[in-house]
């Protein structure tokens, strides 16, 4: 029986009928609830506070923490009794967030706690809520949940990391597979980020290339590949494979990406081919990467408004600094005028030399950050 006549199937006449009114998010919460064998009805909310031993959701996540302090002393059994808060209102909560947050906090906990299995069930947890949203939204024609899902994502992603940390490597590649095969992008303090399962099982392949384990590596990566369905998940695979000591596959996924600067009024796939300039300097063709690169930028200073121009320049400095190149990514930085959105950089101003700072945005601060990872600390400064 599919999640949604489940979940239908099982809640009262007038609640069912409500459901069917209202939005695919409300009869997802429905299906989720289901999953955690809750009932969908109106919950007392003193009623949830006796129920999880008087702990809210904050009080549970700390003390989850602490427990695995207890953990490693050897007492189990305190810690287990501190980790039951955090399980129970996981279960209970009607706020999806609250639920996801415990769950992924739960996950690592157990990682740290080496109990490994049970850090895999949690991770399964969180791919059964996204299974859910999909279910959902077919059943109703709706659109693909991506931002919710995404948000599963990047918690099954800190979960696998953690268990990379610990060197479970197994464990991470099958926490990995949970990922959606869907890409979901943005920026987390300053740094792009990019995730998807493809993508996050190279980076497990990777792992296994620096244990020595290189044919386990290869085999993974040939998997990850089967799966990528981007030029984007390419281009990061293509990575992997020069690190692990293939530099000829890497070379060859890296011709199949976008290399056309030539996209008028479309500075989305110029900002591609960027990105696989720098990909191409990574696997050590600094030429063909500075060529693409000065190509991009060329292309993008063709664009005619200045906030859309203004913001892709701001991107290619820094793939210049990432080249190495910090002194021509200041120059390209300080050419730019303004930030693109006011809204969303209303906070950044211009200094008495003409810096741009603060905003959500800082490329000056993205440049320093990235000509210090390539020890160029002048330039940073």
């Amino acid at each position: 029986m599919k999640l949604k006549q489940l979940a239908m199937s099982s809640l009262p006449d007038a609640t069912r009928s409500l459901l069917l009114r209202n939005s695919t998010a409300t009869c997802a919460h429905a299906v989720l609830l289901i999953i955690f064998g809750v009932a969908c009805q109106p919950v007392d909310k003193v009623a949830i506070y006796e129920k999880n031993n008087g702990k809210q959701p904050l009080q549970a996540e700390l003390l989850a923490k602490i427990a695995v302090g207890y953990a490693k002393l050897g007492q189990e059994d305190k810690a287990s009794r501190l980790l039951a808060p955090a399980i129970q209102t996981a279960k209970i909560s009607k706020d999806i967030n609250i639920t996801q947050d415990l769950l992924e906090q739960l996950g690592t906990i157990y990682v740290e706690m080496g109990q490994y299995d049970k850090a895999l069930q949690v991770a399964k947890s969180l791919q059964e809520i996204a299974r859910a949203y999909q279910e959902i939204a077919k059943s109703f024609h709706s659109r693909e949940p991506t931002a919710e899902i995404g948000s599963i994502d990047i918690r099954l992603k800190h979960i696998t990391d953690r268990l990379v940390q610990v060197e479970q490597y197994e464990k991470a590649l099958q926490v990995a597979k949970l990922i959606s095969i869907n890409v979901t992008s943005g920026s987390l303090n300053g740094k792009d980020y990019i995730i998807s399962q493809s993508i996050v099982m190279s980076e497990v392949a990777l792992k296994y290339a620096q244990t020595g384990q290189k044919a386990q590596a290869e085999q993974i990566l040939v998997q990850a590949l089967q799966k990528a369905k981007t030029s984007d998940e390419m281009v990061e695979i293509a990575l992997k494979y020069a690190q692990v000591g293939q530099k000829a596959k890497a070379l060859q996924l890296l011709t199949q990406a976008p290399q056309n600067v030539q996209y008028p009024d479309n500075n989305a796939e110029v900002a591609k081919v960027a990105k696989v300039a720098v990909k191409y300097a990574q696997v050590g063709q600094q030429a063909k990467g500075e060529q693409l690169l000065a190509q991009a930028l060329q292309s993008i200073k063709k664009e005619k408004y200045d906030s859309i121009k203004n913001f892709y320049l701001a991107d290619i400095a820094v793939d210049y600094a990432e080249l190495g190149q910090c002194n021509q990514s200041i120059v390209i930085a300080k050419s730019i005028k303004d930030y693109p959105n006011y809204e969303l950089f209303k906070d950044a101003y211009i200094t008495h030399d003409g810096l741009i700072i603060g905003g959500s945005l800082d490329v000056f601060a993205e440049i320093a950050m990235t000509c210090a990872a390539v020890e160029q600390y002048e330039q940073a400064l």
